[in-house]
């Protein structure tokens, strides 16, 4: 059994991952409601902005939806992957045209972070890539798209906070939370979790020798590679016919 040290993790991070644990033991099955946003910042003694952000990534992701009058229900388990997967490729499908604008925005935020990271090397940041990166990998292995799209997550952020910057660690943020549901549809894809895994490992090789260019040129092929994915996927679906 491999373990991860979960000491280094995000507080936004362990919040995602205990709702979630929820969920998958069934502790939480679909059709219940979830706690209010005050109970649950109680319960797990965290801020009541880090269980919106937990919760709201769920929500992205198809796990919970917002009903009128009944607050936060549970809609499905991480477990029903082909329901999810048709969800997020149906989603990524229906919205090309968006996606492509912020792969666009992103080309300049991560192959700068990428760059600027490989020159400060802030030494926490370097750790929670590293600490990403196996995670990646488990995901990868157990073909958990779900787990895939934290890590994918959380090393991109960590990217960011490499850099020493918090205003680009914001914006890497909101751009990135826009497109939780493409992440998700190419992570449930065959053969994508394994070249995803590749693709960050050469960017975090990079910027952990503190070679610029090649951070550069590594963040610049993952967002050309996952540009190509995003068009099979539009491809795949009937409405884009």
């Amino acid at each position: 059994m491999q373990l991860e040290p979960v000491r280094r993790l995000p507080l936004k991070e362990q919040a995602k991952r205990q709702l979630l644990a929820l969920i998958e033991n069934g502790s939480l099955r679909p059709g219940d409601r979830l706690w209010s946003e005050r109970e649950l910042s109680e319960r797990m003694r965290v801020s009541r902005g880090t269980v919106r952000e937990a919760v709201q990534f769920l929500q992205a992701l198809g796990l919970l939806e917002v009903r009128h009058g009944a607050g936060t229900i549970v809609s499905r388990r991480s477990g029903d992957r082909q329901a999810l997967r048709t969800l997020w490729q149906s989603w990524t499908a229906g919205n090309v045209g968006r996606i492509r604008e912020l792969l666009e925005v992103r080309r300049g935020l991560d192959t700068f972070a990428a760059e600027l990271a490989s020159r400060r090397q802030v030494p926490d940041g370097i750790q929670t890539m590293a600490d990403a990166i196996g995670q990646m990998r488990i995901a990868a292995d157990e073909e958990d798209a779900t787990a895939g799209v934290q890590a994918d997550v959380l090393f991109h952020r960590a990217v960011g906070e490499t850099t020493g910057n918090v205003a680009l660690v914001e914006l890497i943020d909101s751009v990135g939370q826009q497109l939780l549901k493409e992440r998700a549809a190419l992570w449930s894809s065959p053969a994508r979790p394994q070249q995803s895994l590749s693709e960050h490992t050469e960017i975090y090789d990079a910027i952990r020798i503190s070679d610029p260019q090649r951070a550069r040129a590594a963040a610049l092929a993952h967002l050309e590679s996952v540009e190509r994915g995003i068009a099979d996927l539009a491809l795949e679906d009937p409405r884009s016919e």
